[in-house]
């Protein structure tokens, strides 16, 4: 015992109090006993072991050791035995107790800390995420007080529906939307829910958009031939008035850009009626579209199609799963109909439907689209430093078979809102009927402006990105991304990855710390 490093003080400890054990019960004790034991007390005041187990009351303990010195001195070792060994007790209770409060305090810190969410809108996804995997929930719902009038609003909308479980089964991908931070301008009870004077302060300051009308001349021409003829000859027209267009451009004239586009797009339209190859099919649905806007982009976007997965819904997914459900295992992002990319990075995504869908289908489709665009907005503001400000907007489109609208999203204050940009419904022609409804109306029109916002969308981005590796380059720093602050901006809910019984988390928490504690204790007093 003697040799013992005083560095070491637990043993150090452990070797007095095995010492005295082992004359607990002597009468008579010797002199170089009792010299030992005093100069083992001098020894022990414990300040290592104290500060490394997180003891910060010390004194109680220090007091015991001073007095259990008298006793020894005293000729008392049955009593200096039963002090040192009480105090030792308080000691392990004393440091079990703090490190049960630093690990909860710890514990709390970091759960505060790594919550992607913040409230009440992390409680209410909570909510949600437990009603919709296991069709019942116990978290309370969060007060929404200090909450500014537009996300009062929103709060309103969601608590209306999280009223009952079977109300919010039945409005499920309303409230994903709501509780993605996003008012639906779509949706058929946005202005009783939320209140006509915001949806009308909303819709008052809501993009304004015209479709592009630099294409009505050439339109209103081909009409009038295919009226006078039929659409074999109007086929034909076309290649005269293109190679017109190309004679004049040679001789230096001037020629609309847009009449290309438009021989170009009705030439590609022309073709798939005489050949009658317009599917049924989703997928057929996709490569028309994609086709048009592939004519009409002349190259600067590159559209891609074939259910690719999506990155950013990827990222919100595994940021839910692991909030909600404590694992982010085989979790995938959303597969995608029509992604529009930029050196790699989602720039908008646009969902198809097959011919002859269901309204509801449509509808499911339309909000599952939004809270993806939702999901691009926010990975570009995480990754790419590209951020949608001074009320900059993303367009994408919902379609269903031939049928399309030019939806947005835009900030709103601090929500999002979204809301449809085109008026009026965008046709592609299926027959000869049709293609004359198309050269009379504006859907050639919207697509142009639809396609010229995504233009411009992307110089910007692209333009943000040489800046920010231009600043990089000149302060000697590697790019990393932003700390995204926990706000609604930030927020998006997708459908819970599994469903599954709701399980008694409380009780069984409260049984296991039980259980826990009556190990430790166990342990505590066979260890000393």
């Amino acid at each position: 015992m003697r040799n013992r490093q005083k560095s070491d003080a637990k043993a150090h400890y452990k070797a007095y109090r095995g010492f005295l054990h082992m004359i607990y019960d002597a009468s008579v004790t010797e002199e170089h006993q009792k010299a030992m034991a005093l100069e083992l007390l001098d020894t022990i005041t414990l300040p290592d072991f104290q500060i490394k187990s997180g003891l910060l009351q010390q004194q109680a303990t220090k007091r015991a050791a001073e007095h259990a010195k008298e006793t020894v001195r005293e000729n008392s070792f049955a009593r200096a035995a039963a002090l040192i060994i009480h105090a030792e007790d308080e000691l392990f209770n004393d440091i079990t107790n703090q490190q049960v409060k630093e690990v909860a305090r710890k514990r709390t810190r970091t759960e505060e800390a790594s919550s992607f969410f913040c409230e009440p809108w992390g409680s209410l996804m909570k909510i949600m995420h437990e009603v919709l995997r296991h069709g019942r929930s116990d978290t309370p719902v969060p007060s929404g007080d200090a909450l500014s009038a537009t996300c009062k609003a929103l709060y309103t909308y969601i608590c209306a529906y999280l009223e009952d479980n079977k109300t919010a089964l039945q409005h499920e991908k309303d409230l994903l939307v709501a509780l993605s931070g996003i008012i639906n301008l779509r949706a058929p009870d946005s202005r009783d829910m939320f209140g006509r004077r915001l949806i009308n302060d909303i819709e008052k300051s809501a993009p304004q958009a015209r479709p592009d009308d630099s294409v009505i001349d050439t339109l209103q021409l081909l009409k009038n031939i295919l009226i006078e003829h039929d659409i074999n000859h109007l086929r034909d027209e076309i290649s005269i008035l293109d190679a017109k267009r190309v004679h004049k451009a040679r001789r230096g004239e001037h020629v609309e850009p847009s009449l290309k586009i438009a021989l170009d797009v009705v030439r590609f339209l022309v073709d798939k009626i005489i050949a009658r190859t317009f599917g049924d099919s989703e997928h057929a649905v996709v490569s028309t579209w994609k086709g048009v806007l592939d004519i009409i982009s002349e190259g600067l976007l590159k559209f891609e199609t074939g259910e690719l997965t999506s990155d950013a819904t990827k990222e919100i997914r595994i940021l839910q799963e692991q909030e909600f459900s404590g694992t982010s295992k085989s979790v995938c992002g959303r597969k995608l109909d029509l992604q529009l990319l930029f050196d790699g990075m989602e720039l908008n995504n646009s969902e198809f439907k097959a011919v002859g869908v269901d309204v509801e289908e449509n509808k499911k489709q339309s909000r599952k689209n939004i809270r993806i665009n939702k999901a691009i907005m926010v990975y570009l503001q995480r990754h790419a430093k590209f951020d949608f400000q001074n009320g900059e907007y993303l367009v994408f489109l919902d379609v269903s078979g031939y049928t399309g609208t030019i939806v947005y999203l835009r900030r709103y204050k601090d929500i999002h809102v979204s809301g449809l940009l085109s008026r009026m419904a965008i046709r592609l022609p299926l027959d000869e009927k049709g293609l004359k409804a198309f050269l009379g109306g504006q859907s050639l029109g919207w697509l142009l402006t639809y396609v010229q916002h995504l233009c411009s969308m992307q110089e910007e981005f692209e333009e943000a990105q040489i800046q920010a590796m231009d600043n990089s380059f000149l302060q000697q720093e590697r790019i990393t991304p932003p700390s995204t602050p926990r706000m609604l901006d930030v927020i998006v809910m997708n459908t819970p990855k599994k469903k599954g019984p709701l399980v008694a988390t409380t009780h069984l928490y409260q049984a296991g710390r039980a259980a826990s504690s009556a190990s430790t204790s166990s342990a505590g007093k066979s260890g000393t």
